[in-house]
């Protein structure tokens, strides 16, 4: 918060408003440096033409979360005592002008007017509102209007840039009457004033930096989890569950029902291997008399279950923590080729990070329904995608302040995957995208900072190859191992500070080594081993990542 100097009469007023600017902005600065942040400022115009009681307007933060703390507008009437409420929300004021809903009031400042056209300062209660290219609605409202009036210009039209520069944007507006969300407003109108703010959280309060990194994260590794479950699974199912004919993603599984035993896998992999046949999976299980009910038919219904675990380390010890995962489903085969199902996660992550200097941390936990549908387009192609809505908790810190904040997440995936033969080698080339939005509260942490609600849009693009190599003879039993290799780039529409020391998951690439070996354990259950290593030649961090699998077919 800025210290607003006294004014003793308006003549001082009038001669000491360019020194008042320097002054805030000299406050700023210290403040900053205090923080490894930087003060900056933004100007529209004080160049009125018209003015009733208030303005809306969008404010576009351009790179990282900004903390405003201080206003200035333009009022009429000099030396009058007025009123001043600021009220924002999550997105554009456009459509939000008839009502209160989503609208938060962050701050009522009393102030003196110091006329027309010259900036009348406003001690605002410090806010935070997000980078990232997100975008603010604005509302500055004079509460006892007509002790002065809201003077603003004439605009251009509604959403163009006004002011900008390499932190922010300030979007042209409307102007509004005396009665608070009126629905009926003046427009386009130029809201005439001065933004100032730092480039980080006010000086003890809640740093964001692990909020605006790592939320993205975690959303990605948590998303491409439950898709590489459903992808296991369907894969299991499509093309048998023996060790001889298909080996699913991460993670250990219990089946209830599907194709079962080598035998029957080989079925299938006689049938995959006829690319011209005419018979169905089921009619060609039959001939051989295995992978069918006691009634002749393949089994409908199929439960599984999934779990992982996975720990990571960020570039220069700026983060490590762990994220488990849980994931099951039941599905149907619709028909040989097409298998729909419905699933629901557990998730938790447990960060520790250190910013700008400072330790702190984020955790999370989280619950996910959805559903999924594989298709197997013909002997070589399979295609499986899902859908699933997400409520996730987040607690945060940062030194001594904390803060909690909720969050409801959709995400969207999908798995294109061919199976091919090279010699005594199974080649299964593997093309991935998994996508979510998340929609972050509003919140005020134990500093009494308020923290704008924020959109994280964030996704993976996973690209590689698995080698399946021959059966092998393990005592009784039978194993078989596989390699998988991937090339994956993550994005997000959020981003760290520069002097933050978090890495920026918003364009990051890197690559990914599986290895793993499936045994066959009993006539009806297999096990699989899994490890992974991930963040491959990032520069960002580095995962290392186990699992286990038992899948049991009865």
């Amino acid at each position: 918060m800025m210290q607003k100097p006294t004014r003793s009469s308006n003549s001082i007023v009038s001669a000491t408003k360019n020194t008042l600017k320097y002054s805030v902005f000299a406050i700023g600065i210290c403040a900053a440096t205090a923080q490894l942040a930087t003060a900056g400022s933004l100007t529209t115009t004080f160049a009125t033409n018209n003015g009733f009681a208030g303005n809306m307007f969008d404010v576009v933060g351009l790179l990282g979360d900004l903390t405003i703390t201080g206003l200035d507008v333009n009022l009429d009437n000099l030396g009058a005592s007025a009123n001043l409420d600021v009220y924002t929300r999550t997105g554009t004021f456009v459509g939000n002008t008839g009502s209160s809903a989503g609208w938060t009031l962050v701050s009522s400042t009393s102030v003196t007017s110091a006329g027309a056209d010259n900036p009348t300062f406003v001690d605002v209660s410090d806010f935070v509102i997000p980078g990232g290219n997100e975008t603010t609605g604005f509302y500055v409202f004079l509460s006892d209007y007509p002790n002065a009036s809201m003077l603003y210009t004439n605009g251009v039209g509604v959403g163009t840039v006004v002011a900008s520069n390499s932190d922010l944007q300030i979007l042209d507006g409307v102007g509004t009457s005396d009665i608070l969300f009126p629905g009926f407003v003046f427009t386009p109108r130029t809201w005439n004033g001065t933004i100032y703010y730092l480039s980080g959280p006010p000086q003890g309060s809640l740093n964001l930096d692990e909020q605006q990194g790592l939320t993205p994260f975690m959303a990605v590794q948590n998303s491409y989890k439950i898709l590489e479950g459903i992808s296991g699974n369907l894969s299991d199912q499509f093309n048998g569950t023996s060790s001889s004919s298909g080996i699913s993603a991460s993670g250990f599984a219990f089946q209830s029902s599907g194709a079962s035993g080598t035998k029957a896998g080989s079925a299938i992999n006689n049938y995959m291997g006829a690319s011209k046949s005419k018979g169905t999976i089921a009619s060609r299980m039959q001939s051989y008399g295995y992978g069918t009910t006691s009634g002749g038919v393949m089994p409908n219904y199929n439960v599984w279950v999934k779990g992982s675990w996975s720990h990571y380390n960020g570039s220069g010890n700026s983060f490590s923590g762990n994220i488990g995962d849980v994931v099951g489903g039941v599905d149907y085969r619709v028909r040989d080729n097409l298998i729909i199902g419905g699933l629901l996660a557990y998730g938790n992550a447990n960060f520790n990070t250190v910013t700008t200097g400072v330790a702190g941390g984020l955790n999370s936990v989280g619950y996910t329904v959805g559903g999924y549908l594989g298709w197997q387009i013909d002997p070589t192609w399979t295609f499986d995608a899902m859908a699933a809505w997400s409520d996730v908790d987040y607690n945060n810190r940062s030194g001594a302040v904390t803060g909690a904040f909720g969050a409801q997440r959709w995400t969207m995936g999908a798995n294109l995957t061919g199976k091919f033969d090279y010699k005594d080698v199974v080649v299964m080339p593997t093309f991935s995208l998994v996508v979510s939005t998340e929609k972050q509260a509003a919140y005020t942490d134990s500093a009494t900072t308020l923290h704008a609600a924020r959109t994280v849009n964030s996704g993976r693009i996973s690209v590689g190859p698995k080698f399946v190599f021959p059966e092998m003879q393990v005592g009784e039993s039978s194993a078989q191992a596989w390699l998988a290799t991937k090339a994956e780039y993550d994005f997000s529409n959020q981003s760290t500070s520069l002097t933050s020391g978090l890495p920026d998951f918003g364009n990051a690439f890197s690559g990914r080594v599986q290895a793993g070996v499936t045994m066959a354990v009993s006539q009806s259950a297999v096990l699989s081993l899994q490890g992974d290593v991930s963040g491959l030649g990032s520069g960002k961090f580095t995962g290392y990542e186990g699992s286990g699998k038992l899948r049991v077919s009865f």
